[in-house]
């Protein structure tokens, strides 16, 4: 796993490449040679339109699985994006760069009083991987690996701690205090982009790299947070 800056990581096994979540504070190297996407919901930070139209033009059999709402968004923004889009629907399973993938949750989480009301996919990949996107929905069976929002408007930490440890893990006997992998992702709204000091374009920065391991009560074989 690439883990870039925000929410958006690389998912690289062999031949295999799926971006997700590539957003307006990603690197534009996360983009580079990408065939398929998937995008959790409309808002800017999970998804760039523009370089997703920059990256069809270089490469036409591009596929970017989205929900509904988002797909109707970028086609009137950027009809040339278009033949490029697949609308994917909680409950889908389909095939994406290789992976399987199986469609989750349904709804953005909310900030306050029913706003925003917008849809939110996650995305469970190979039955290994779990990006929720924009939400602490909690699918029905085991991941090994849990990207964990950690920054957001919408976000109480208890719901974040809540789905780590409630996400599925005692078929895999983790549910006592173990040493993770913790990558910080998913947390650019704390980070000195916001201050007018964003990475150089086509890199990935330093800190979205940064490695800490740290001792958690987990349901996960890894707990990723993100935001």
């Amino acid at each position: 796993m690439i883990k870039y800056t925000h929410a958006c990581v690389r998912l690289v096994d062999g031949d295999r490449s799926l971006l997700i979540d590539p957003g307006i504070w990603a690197e534009d190297v996360a983009f580079e040679d990408a065939t398929d996407v998937l995008v959790t919901h409309e808002h800017t930070d999970h998804v760039d339109v523009e370089r997703l139209v920059a990256l069809h033009g270089r490469n036409p059999d591009l596929r970017v699985y989205l929900p509904a709402p988002v797909a109707a968004q970028a086609n009137e923004a950027a009809p040339t994006l278009a033949p490029a889009l697949t609308v994917a629907t909680v409950g889908d399973t389909f095939e994406a760069a290789g992976f399987s993938v199986r469609a989750v949750g349904g709804k953005h989480a909310v900030i306050y009083d029913g706003v925003p009301d917008v849809a939110n996919i996650g995305y469970v990949i190979d039955d290994a991987v779990y990006h929720p996107g924009d939400s602490t929905f909690v699918p029905d069976r085991p991941v090994e690996t849990l990207l964990v929002p950690t920054m957001a408007p919408w976000l109480k930490l208890a719901e974040a701690c809540g789905l780590a440890r409630e996400e599925i893990l005692d078929e895999l006997g983790l549910s006592v205090a173990r040493t993770a992998e913790v990558l910080k992702v998913r947390r650019a709204t704390l980070s000195d982009l916001l201050n007018g000091k964003a990475a150089p374009s086509g890199s990935a920065s330093m800190d979205s790299y940064t490695l800490v391991s740290t001792t958690l009560t987990l349901r996960h074989r890894h707990a990723i947070p993100f935001r």
